[in-house]
């Protein structure tokens, strides 16, 4: 007996073919249009409405067909009958004379089940490490990363005070930008992405001038102090 199981705002509703018609297990019926007795429910439908299938590990359950589901609907009070009843007539029942009881989706075991929430974590997992590699930089941290770079430069120049500021200012402050961008392999300090945030702070609180530009940045700030002798 080939069954399946539908979901109507989360709850669960089991269906099981005889003879190719539709059969919807009873209690699922009544859970979703909250009629507390299905058994009573079931014994008001006409005979030719209802019925007990065996579906496995429940054993015998009581079922109806789809005129026994409509009359369940009519006593039903919940203001969502008419809402699940129109799902039925125009999604269920439609699908099933569309395709027929073999292509649609038969239940899941439990192994399927796990496997599929496997899968779903894996995903969601690799989501957040792309998520994590893409991310860039904040505003806020922009300007953490400018802030601290202009403080290394400044220091390395000799202060803005310093001949060397004055006069090598710019080419420090390029140097100390291509170094930064050569370094994390971005176009701009703005693309560094947000989890190598730290790392940017750390290189620049180790950046250090090159060799020719520190031997220029010394000379000129000695040549200051020589003319101040002379």
């Amino acid at each position: 007996m080939n069954h399946l199981t539908k979901m109507f705002d989360g709850c669960e509703l089991r269906i099981v073919e005889f003879e190719n018609e539709p059969w919807f297990v009873a209690k699922d019926v009544c859970n979703i249009l909250e009629i507390k007795n299905t058994t009573q429910a079931v014994a008001k439908l006409d005979d030719d409405e209802r019925s007990m299938f065996n579906i496995g590990r429940q054993g015998n359950t009581n079922v109806v067909n789809e005129f026994g589901l409509y009359n369940l609907v009519l006593g039903s009070r919940k203001s969502e009958a008419n809402q699940f009843k129109r799902w039925i007539t125009h999604e269920v029942i439609p699908a099933i004379r569309k395709n027929g009881f073999y292509e649609l989706e038969q239940p899941k075991s439990q192994l399927e089940i796990l496997q599929g929430t496997v899968n779903e974590l894996v995903s969601q997992d690799k989501r957040i490490t792309n998520l994590e590699e893409t991310m860039r930089i904040d505003g806020a941290q922009e300007h953490a990363l400018n802030k601290k770079g202009k403080q290394v430069v400044v220091e390395a120049l000799g202060g803005k005070g310093s001949p060397a500021y004055k006069q090598l200012a710019f080419k420090a402050f390029s140097q100390f930008w291509r170094d930064f961008k050569n370094h994390f392999e971005i176009p701009r300090y703005g693309d560094l992405p947000k989890k190598k945030f730290e790392d940017g702070l750390r290189f620049i609180r180790m950046w250090q001038p090159s060799t020719s530009l520190k031997i220029e940045i010394d000379e000129t700030n000695n040549q200051q102090t020589i003319n101040e002798v002379i």
